[in-house]
Formats: structure tokens, sequence, C-alpha cells
């Protein structure tokens, strides 16, 4: 599983799934939205906040939009720090498999690298199910809204009579421990902290190395400055630049390297560790 930015190449896919997601909701006997709005959609994607979750067989399984403030909707609360989520969509062949869980375990430690205190989103106030699995995942309510129609928010979001719920994020939690978690690596240096299942780490990385608690275990990365090329055991490459998130699978064995003689700075997230 990796999570990626869209591109515009996604745009005819994101309207099949929004257009899925309609008839799902009607056939349920459920609220639902009016319709694909091909523009909003074209306009995220463009804006980098539209994201992708692809498994491993290559197949594009959840979509997801994040905006940085939703004054239209959250009218009184645009002061707070926050990320607002959009358009939750799924691919209707994989309804069921978790794939919500796992784009907020992702938007978690974007939120972190980000300084973000709250999550936020809002449903159709008729739409039980949909509000009973945001609670589900830790959301709560804290106030309804009606839409004026007057309103500059999307045609879809006009009249609608919604649902606000908030999840507070524990970033809090997170501190330093005494300790480096990786020592004497070559071109290694990192700090090391926790949060819940993951151990977060601070790496510089100066020039090129292979690290094995790279190479075994899956990872999640932030890169905050400098420049950062991963080489992976099949030939392929990838270049980060900052304030680009990196998805590295267990036992795909890599080389980090830091491009155009700068150093890179990643926050790095190792899953299962306490």
């Amino acid at each position: 599983m990796r999570v990626e930015q869209c591109s515009i190449e996604d745009l005819d896919l994101s309207c099949l799934f929004f257009e899925k997601a309609i008839e799902f909701q009607k056939q349920k006997g459920g609220p639902s939205y009016k319709f694909v709005d091909r523009q909003l959609f074209q306009e995220d994607i463009e804006a980098g906040r539209q994201h992708k979750i692809i498994n491993d067989r290559n197949e594009v399984v959840f979509l997801f939009t994040l905006w940085e403030n939703d004054e239209h909707i959250w009218i009184d609360k645009q002061e707070d720090a926050a990320l607002y989520l959009h358009r939750l969509l799924v691919n209707p062949g994989h309804r069921g498999q978790g794939h919500f869980k796992q784009a907020l375990d992702w938007i978690e430690i974007y939120a972190y690298c980000k300084s973000v205190n709250y999550l936020r989103l809002d449903t159709l106030a008729d739409s039980e199910g949909l509000t009973q699995l945001y609670e589900k995942h830790g959301f709560h309510k804290v106030g309804f809204y009606r839409v004026p129609t007057s309103s500059e928010a999307s045609q879809n979001s006009q009249g609608n009579h919604v649902v606000l719920l908030e999840r507070e994020l524990q970033t809090g939690a997170l501190y330093f421990a005494n300790e480096s978690y990786i020592e004497n690596a070559p071109g290694f240096k990192s700090r090391s902290k926790s949060l819940d299942k993951w151990k977060v780490i601070e790496v510089t990385i100066e020039d090129s190395f292979v690290e094995e608690d790279w190479c075994n275990k899956t990872h999640l990365g932030y890169v905050t400055s400098g420049k950062l090329e991963v080489l992976f055991n099949n030939g392929d490459s990838k270049l980060y630049q900052p304030g680009k998130i990196l998805w590295i699978a267990e036992n795909n064995s890599h080389k980090a390297t830091s491009k155009t003689d700068s150093i890179a700075h990643v926050l790095l997230f190792e899953h299962g560790v306490g």
C-alpha cells in the first residue's frame, strides 16, 4: 500500500468513484449528493489536495481530499490548526477492506508534520450510516449547519443540512527518546520519538547509504528539506522534494541518496514499534 497525490490522469477515475458512490447511496435508500462536479475534482487535483491509496496490485482503492481551510461550512473555526477531509471515495470493488482507516493513519502522520490539531469533515445530516462510521473512527459531532443556497460552497453542498464532525489529534503524545534508534549508520544521523505504534525518526542524510532497518520494515517518510532520491532493489527510483511524503513497503530494500549536494532532512515513521 502507498499513498500518492493524484494527477490529472486520475480525473476520470475520480468522477467514476463519485458517480458509483451516489448510486450506492441511492440503492441503500439514503441521502446522496446531486451530481458529479468534474470541475471541483480538477481544481483539487491541480492544487495537490487530492490523494489516492494504491494497493500492492497497483490498483487505486481509495481517494481522499485534504483542505487546509473550509470557510464556507466551518465558518467559526478557521482560526484552528485543522485539516478538512472531503470526498472520501472507495473503489466499488474494494468496499469493506479498511481503506478509510489506512487513509486516517496516513493523514495523522501528515497532520503531525503540518502541526495540525484537528481533523474535520461534514456529511449529510440524514446519513446515519456514514455518521456512525466516522464516529467509530474517533470523530464526534460538534454541530449542524445549513449551507445557504447563496453560499460560495460547491453546488453539491449548497442547501444541504450537514452534520459537522471533528477528531482531535494527540500530537502532544510525541516525545523525544533519550537515545537514538539507529546508531553508527554511514551518513545517517537521527533522533528518535514514539507515537502509539509508530516510531518517528528525524533523519539527516548527507550521502548515500544502505541501512538494514530501512530495508526490512515498512516506513512512511516526510521530506522537510533537501532532495531525497530512493533507489529500490528492482531498479526503480523516485525523487522526493520538500513537503512530499514517501512510502517504503516492507522487504523492498533500497538506498537513499541526498541530491544536488544538499543535505536531505526527513521525518521517518516506522510502523509496529512501541
